[in-house]
């Protein structure tokens, strides 16, 4: 029975490429990181993501909502925050392949991000 990380490249991976994986993988899945790692494919990519010990998680459509919900009123920094488990950039890729814009771009940054802070903090000790 063959495993689909059998076979092993010739060009060795790179601190920066391995970097890549890490920041990327985790939030944009294989494309993602082939997007920014030519020449290599996205099985090359799974592979080396399962060397890592990195995985790949699905957004749910409860986080898909509250990135519809909250994105274009308050951006990637408050949806982050009440999302903990997405990182900023992950919540701007979301957003982005889910065609949502920012409307309001910070214009009422601080009280609201204090407001959102607060919410996933309450909520992380729930």
């Amino acid at each position: 029975m063959k495993t689909l990380c059998t076979k092993m490249s010739k060009i060795r991976w790179t601190v920066e490429e391995n970097i890549i994986i890490q920041t990327v993988y985790p939030s944009e899945g294989p494309e993602g990181c082939a997007d920014r790692l030519l020449g290599r494919t996205e099985r090359a990519i799974i592979c080396q993501a399962v060397r890592l010990g990195i995985k790949y998680r699905e957004w749910t459509e409860s986080e898909e909502r509250i990135l519809n919900t909250l994105f274009e009123s308050y951006g990637a920094l408050v949806c982050s925050l009440a999302l903990p488990k997405r990182s900023y950039d992950a919540v701007r890729v979301k957003a982005a392949k889910m065609g949502l814009v920012n409307k309001k771009k910070a214009k009422h940054v601080n009280g609201d991000i204090m407001k959102a802070h607060d919410m996933a903090f309450h909520r992380a000790w729930i």
